[in-house]
């Protein structure tokens, strides 16, 4: 492909989408192209509902996704976090490292039927007894009586991180439904060096 000799998966991209094979076509934005094309680049959309549990002073209950492969790339694009009980709740988001205890994991449930998630998994937790951020840091601390929804661009790449939601106030505020929104893929070599 004329002008990019050198970079063998926009080509072979360009091709799957258009059959060009010389010349890139006028009017592709490979980054802000259709959903369905995603496949054609490797990725796997994917979504999960996970239930954040009330909180208490000795509790931090938190919920996550992380990625399950050394290998891999696991992207979240939104959540949506909805109190079930229709109380003003605080969160924390955020990425923290090392990853916290995982007391069960649930694979990411595949959005496009061509891709199926492999990587991405989400995750509560056991009693977290202190707040990994650590004191008076918080990435995203909104307070809502029904839904917010939050717009990510948030990138795990390996094993060492987890991105959280903590539920950081309690007393009978209930639990939470957190709705995570992304897409993972194989990372390459060059993407794995730090």
């Amino acid at each position: 492909m004329i002008g990019y000799e050198g970079a063998g998966r926009y080509p072979k991209l360009i091709q799957a989408l258009t059959g060009d094979d010389e010349i890139v076509p006028p009017g592709i934005l490979l980054e802000n192209d259709r959903l369905e094309y995603s496949a054609l680049k490797n990725e796997g959309q994917w979504h999960l509902g996970l239930e954040v549990t009330d909180a208490n002073a000795a509790h931090f209950p938190t919920v996550g996704i992380f990625s399950s492969q050394a290998n891999g790339i696991v992207v979240i694009t939104q959540v949506i976090l909805t109190n079930a009980n229709n109380n003003t709740v605080n969160y924390k988001i955020g990425l923290v490292s090392p990853a916290i205890l995982h007391s069960a994991t649930t694979p990411a449930n595949t959005s496009d039927s061509r891709r199926l998630a492999r990587i991405a998994r989400g995750f509560t937790s056991g009693p977290v007894l202190a707040d990994p951020f650590g004191a008076g840091w918080s990435r995203f601390a909104p307070a809502t009586t029904n839904t917010i929804v939050i717009p990510l661009n948030i990138v795990i790449v390996g094993t060492n991180f987890d991105f959280i939601v903590m539920q950081t106030t309690g007393g009978g505020t209930g639990t939470t439904d957190a709705m995570f929104f992304g897409y993972e893929r194989a990372a390459r070599p060059e993407e794995l060096t730090q």
